[in-house]
């Protein structure tokens, strides 16, 4: 008889990642799947569920295809947040989900934030943002009403696949933690704020840890994915929480820096700092929570830019059978630190941190006619590091800074850019051997609730690599870091003007 096997997934901004473990955490294979995000219009972000399904399946299928026959003892899965996904009472997704990156509910946050801010923050100490569910979900009772009426369950994304999973709407602490009608120290839904509020709580699901079992798979999905009725499903997390877990993110004073098309800045601690910037998430280990700093635009803004500029890195990447994205890091790093007096700020689709400002835009400055095509490139790779140590100090604002920095995620595979941002961060940066953390959290979050490990620690992957700042930047990045501060300072009103000119 087979070892048990473990799954792990993680419903992303831009893909599912699934990976399949077995119980001495050794990984057997890994399915990635993309799927599109629609902006239908200014401030607006949305998903189709039925996308994120879809791909779901046939991420499982591959994994399978690779240990077909095999029994596999759990699922767990993770996903962005938070969105707003409303299913009617047979669980059907009936419109497009508002996704985090979705701004459209700002005059709903700004009332909040006007008449119920102190109530609200009795739940959580996390400023209230567009970005959270409870203003996105104001909108859609103002805008949608019949729509609201019809709503059953509001549910994230990893909820709505472990409900076609299992029949049971239900999310974990961690995903209730960026809801505002939920008390993070309590780890129960506020009557009172639902009450003032006139939302109705029969609309939220219930709310469990990241390690309870919901359920087993129902038969019919049991047969589509070639799984037993009888492999159990657990509740899983908030992505950022199960890419910390994977990365082994597991004591007080811990940072990592997990970042896809968004990220987060997260800071592992038994005590909540005063800080209304950073939203918090109850951790999967016990006495910790995250505090995060949630920025919008990171690996996406690469990708913007391979988009639109990369036809000439894509020829080159087809002659030397390279990633696009790895000619891309490859030649910004032969231009030099500063990149030549050119700058970006990197808030393509507005921004959370640094900023926190919804009407931010890129920019691109110090042009000149000695810049030359690969400073572009390392202009893009810098102002996505300046943003994030602007993150990091109100993270570590106030508390012992850490002595080295984990990074997850897509942009950690490149040596180049992370490279980069040791030196801007002027930390040491150490990252893991692959890109599926959240999906490995998960895996390992299976593995230890069937009790096949005693602690976390005995069953991490190893760290696959650390980059030492060079020294001979540190002067460039500390002048360059005050300069992204003025540059953004000097554009904001610009931003409002373009904004409200309906130019945006």
């Amino acid at each position: 008889m087979g070892k048990e096997l473990f799954i792990g997934a993680d419903i992303g901004t831009s893909n599912v990642k699934a990976v399949i473990f077995d119980e001495t955490a050794n990984q057997l294979g890994e399915s990635t799947r993309a799927y599109p995000t629609f902006f239908p219009k200014q401030n607006c972000a949305e998903q189709d569920p039925q996308d994120w399904w879809r791909n779901f399946t046939a991420a499982v299928k591959d994994l399978k295809s690779i240990c077909s026959g095999r029994h596999v003892a759990a699922v767990s899965i993770s996903s962005h947040v938070p969105s707003l996904t409303p299913v009617d009472r047979n669980g059907n997704a009936f419109m497009r989900s508002l996704i985090w990156m979705d701004n459209r509910s700002l005059p709903q946050c700004s009332r909040l934030e006007k008449h119920f801010k102190k109530l609200l923050q009795e739940n959580t100490p996390a400023e209230l943002l567009p970005y959270h569910f409870l203003p996105k979900l104001l909108w859609f009772r103002e805008n949608c009403p019949e729509a609201y009426g019809r709503t059953w369950k509001f549910l994230q994304p990893k909820d709505y696949v472990n409900y076609k999973l299992t029949g049971r709407g239900m999310t974990d602490v961690s995903c209730a933690g960026l809801n505002h009608l939920f008390h993070v120290y309590d780890r129960k839904y506020s009557k009172e704020a639902a009450k003032e509020l006139k939302i109705d709580l029969e609309k939220m699901p219930e709310v469990c840890r990241s390690a309870d079992i919901i359920g087993t798979v129902l038969p019919e999905p049991a047969r589509e994915l070639g799984l037993s009725e009888d492999t159990a499903v657990l509740c899983g997390g908030v992505d950022t929480a199960m890419a910390a877990l994977g990365s082994g993110i597991l004591k007080k004073g811990d940072i990592i820096i997990s970042a896809g098309t968004g990220g987060n800045i997260v800071f592992c601690t038994d005590k909540l700092a005063e800080n209304p910037h950073l939203a918090v998430l109850p951790y999967v280990v016990d006495g910790l929570y995250l505090q995060t700093a949630v920025q919008v635009n990171i690996g996406g803004v690469l990708k913007w830019f391979e988009n639109c500029f990369g036809e000439e890195y894509a020829g080159i990447a087809k002659r030397k059978q390279r990633d696009p994205y790895d000619v891309i890091t490859q030649c910004a790093a032969t231009r030099p630190a500063g990149a030549g007096g050119l700058m970006m700020l990197p808030f393509l689709n507005g921004e959370l941190a640094p900023v926190y400002d919804p009407h931010t835009k890129g920019v691109f400055w110090g042009i000149s006619p000695n810049t030359q095509r690969d400073d572009f490139a390392r202009a893009v790779l810098e102002g996505v590091c300046l943003s994030i140590r602007q993150s990091m100090d109100m993270v570590e604002e106030g508390r012992s800074t850490a002595d080295c920095i984990m990074v997850a995620g897509g942009i950690a595979q490149s040596a180049k850019w992370m490279q980069i941002m040791a030196d801007v961060l002027q930390k040491p940066v150490v990252t893991g051997p692959g890109t599926a953390e959240a999906p490995v959290g998960n895996a390992l979050l299976g593995i230890r609730k069937f009790g096949f490990c005693q602690e976390y620690l005995d069953v991490l992957p190893n760290l696959s690599a650390e980059y030492i700042p060079d020294p001979r930047n540190r002067s460039i990045y500390e002048k360059l870091s005050e300069r992204f501060r003025k540059l953004y300072s000097m554009s904001k009103e610009l931003f409002r003007e373009s904004f409200r000119d309906g130019r945006a």
